[in-house]
């Protein structure tokens, strides 16, 4: 059996040091796998949101959802087990790089789905916003995430640049997108809050409850987290990789789709603004070139990035519906975004210290 095992590791593409290292292929059906995971999450989603309120863990959106979840499992756990030396011992080093993370989230992501079970046979099934900060909820979420990332930290710590950029996109964009979906009610790919004079909108509720300053807020701090969820992965890959023209356009884009979809495309026209803002940075990276040896590079690409994609944000609002907040208030959140994009990429870049603190 040993022998077996010196067998496989012999064969392997390449390693990274003594762990082992898939190829891109394998990567790749990692990647489609966890988008049929990612997909099942999304199509939950739109079930919660436009159907009647549901009464049984057991519907065909969870079934997507965890039948993408087994099949990437049994996926994961082939390959990180596969070159495992004795098949009752378990050697770190003989997983391939990337997927011992990856089996935790197997693990995280199995517990979740029973606590998940065990949760709404005895809480109920949620409605709204409580779904998404249910604990069993984020189990599965932090699960899911591991696993989808998995090609992601794997080709990271590869040697030399990558024969292909598709697990490394592929999984880059799952990534976001489960992110982007865990806070989605704070997302303004489906909010049309700025289209909408807040003095307007106070006038629907009692004013004196100060509903007005609630909106406003909360329609703010959409827009600064979702910079922080769009552009911070996007800025990472860029201290690893020359990621090809199309990357941000890609990411953008199906990050907005996957959210707007589970609206059933009510509104549709900030998909629009995805696009036309990831283009414009796609435009902007290949000018900049941003690298780790390019830092001042980086930075600008930091401010850039979030500045286009939420001025074409609301230039598609404009035309599509008109903008209802005061010029200070959504110039003021694009200058705002790019402040906080200008500030990751700084910390992305930031030196480490040579000597420890006193």
């Amino acid at each position: 059996m040993a022998t077996v095992a010196a067998q496989r590791l012999q064969a392997m593409p390449r390693e990274v040091g003594a762990r082992p290292q898939l190829s891109s292929r394998e990567h790749l059906i990692t990647v489609l796998l966890a988008a049929w995971m990612t997909a099942g999450i999304f199509i939950d989603g739109w079930a919660h949101i436009n159907l009647t309120p549901l009464e049984t863990f057991f519907t065909p959106w969870h079934a997507v959802f965890y039948s993408g979840f087994l099949a990437t499992a049994g996926w994961v756990s082939y390959e990180a087990l596969r070159f495992q030396p004795r098949p009752r011992a378990f050697d770190r080093a003989a997983v391939p790089a990337g997927y011992l993370v990856g089996l935790l989230g197997i693990l995280l992501f199995g517990l979740g789905g029973v606590a998940d079970m065990l949760w709404h046979v005895i809480f109920g099934i949620e409605v709204g916003i409580d779904a998404l900060l249910s604990p069993s909820h984020i189990v599965l979420f932090m699960g899911g995430l591991l696993i989808g990332s998995s090609p992601l930290r794997a080709l990271w710590h590869a040697h030399g640049p990558p024969s292909s950029y598709a697990p490394i996109l592929g999984s880059l964009t799952l990534t976001t997108a489960g992110l982007a979906f865990f806070f989605l009610y704070l997302s303004p790919f489906t909010d049309l809050t700025p289209t909408t004079s807040f003095v307007e909108w106070a006038k629907r509720a009692p004013a004196e409850l100060g509903y007005a300053d609630i909106n406003l807020s909360l329609g703010v701090a959409g827009f600064l987290l979702s910079t922080v969820i769009l552009v911070t992965p996007l800025l990472l890959a860029l201290l690893r990789f020359r990621l090809p023209f199309g990357s941000a356009t890609l990411i953008f884009t199906t990050v907005a789709f996957g959210l707007i979809a589970m609206h059933e495309f009510q509104p549709a026209a900030p998909l629009l603004g995805a696009f036309i803002g990831g283009l414009l940075s796609d435009v902007t990276l290949a000018k900049l070139r941003p690298s780790p040896e390019r830092p001042a590079a980086l930075c600008a690409a930091g401010a850039l990035l979030p500045a286009l994609l939420w001025a074409s944000h609301f230039g598609v609002l404009a035309v599509g519906y008109g903008i209802g907040w005061p010029a200070e208030l959504w110039t003021g959140v694009i200058v705002l975004s790019s402040l906080m994009g200008l500030l990751i990429a700084f910390l992305l870049v930031l030196p480490r210290p040579r000597t420890a603190p006193a």
